[in-house]
This record gives structure tokens, sequence and C-alpha cells, in this order.
């Protein structure tokens, strides 16, 4: 088994990723073999080349196989106040809960409740150099109330033609919709074809 470090700090995340289950590849914390955290400045235009710099940012404190990743909201009816800089948009410490009373406030206040959830995920070697890299995205409504009790954003996003919240959901169905988890399985088929070859 191989495994890989995931460069997030993010618990969601860690949990979401780790959970994935492939034949090759298991995906742990950074935590697990760095004694310190390490906050990468996410400084790229985009979700990708910020998932690149916490991947190779990682990769080069550990010396290991590393993903990462970055993700954002885009809210149609408030297009420019989240996207890249989702997080950033919270106050640091900000809770799950208070996050998404906020995608739901923004979403009354526009009338127009619909959203994109983008991922891109990146996998680098030990020397940070990028062996392949995936992008994904969810359509959906933002739910009028909090649906659920998961960690993120699952309580509040409706998947386009569900009626559940992804929370409602059990984690096999979850997974088939999370763009973060599609894109991760994409760049892991790297190992499936080093292996298979």
């Amino acid at each position: 088994m191989i495994e890989v470090l995931l460069a997030s700090n993010n618990r969601a995340k860690v949990a979401e990723l780790a959970a994935i289950d492939d034949p090759h590849v298991e995906i742990v914390s950074y935590r697990e073999v760095s004694p310190e955290e390490i906050k990468t400045e996410e400084t790229g235009k985009s979700y990708l080349e910020n998932a690149r710099l916490k991947a190779i940012d990682v990769a080069t404190k550990t010396g290991r196989l590393t993903i990462g990743d970055d993700s954002g909201i885009v809210l149609e009816g408030n297009p420019n106040i989240l996207g890249l800089y989702t997080m950033r948009y919270f106050r640091e410490g900000v809770s799950d809960l208070e996050v998404n009373q906020e995608l739901i406030r923004l979403a009354d206040e526009s009338g127009n409740r619909q959203f994109k959830l983008i991922s891109s995920v990146v996998l680098v070697d030990a020397l940070g150099q990028i062996l392949k890299e995936s992008s994904n995205e969810l359509s959906g409504t933002i739910a009028h109330e909090i649906l659920g009790d998961a960690l993120g954003l699952d309580n509040v996003l409706i998947p386009d033609g569900e009626s559940r919240s992804l929370a409602q959901m059990s984690i096999e169905e979850r997974n088939e919709f999370s763009p973060r988890v599609i894109a991760t399985r994409d760049v892991l088929k790297y190992f499936n074809d080093k292996v298979g070859n």
C-alpha cells in the first residue's frame, strides 16, 4: 500500500479523502509525519495553482508523496464574493454552522440559490514534482435551512436533481457527488496505471 500525505489542516477534508477506498493508496494527514503545522500561503490565481502550492510545500518539507487540493463555492447570485476566496471570506475560527448560515443568508438575500462547488487536486512526488492534476465541479442549490449534521458545507448543498443535502446522504452517495473526491480518485489513477503496468 502506497501512503500519500494530504496537505490540509481541514479535518473535514482529511476525513473525506482518507475514506476513499483505493486498492493501492492510503491517504493520511501530513500531520502524521510532521510535528509542526504547515500553513501554505494561497497566492495562486486559480484553484489548481493553490492546490499545487499546498502539495509542493508539504512534499518538500516532508519528503513524501503528497496531494494538495483547493476548493471554493461560487454563488450565482453573488459571484464575486466567494469563489477562490471562499474560506478567506469568513473570519478565522468561524464554525461550520456559521458558514452554512451565511451561505443561506447570501442565497436568501440575492434570491438566487444556485451554486457551483469547484475542486482541484494535485499529486506531487517527494521532491514536489507534479505527477497528475484534476479538477471537478458540482452544481446545485443552497438549502433554505440546515439539512443534516455533517462537517463543512454539506448541510446546505443540494445537488442538481436531488431533494436531499449532501449531509443527508450516505458517505457512498455523497462521494459520487463530491468534486474533491472525484478529482482525487482521478489523480490516484496515476498509481493504478503504474501498478497495472
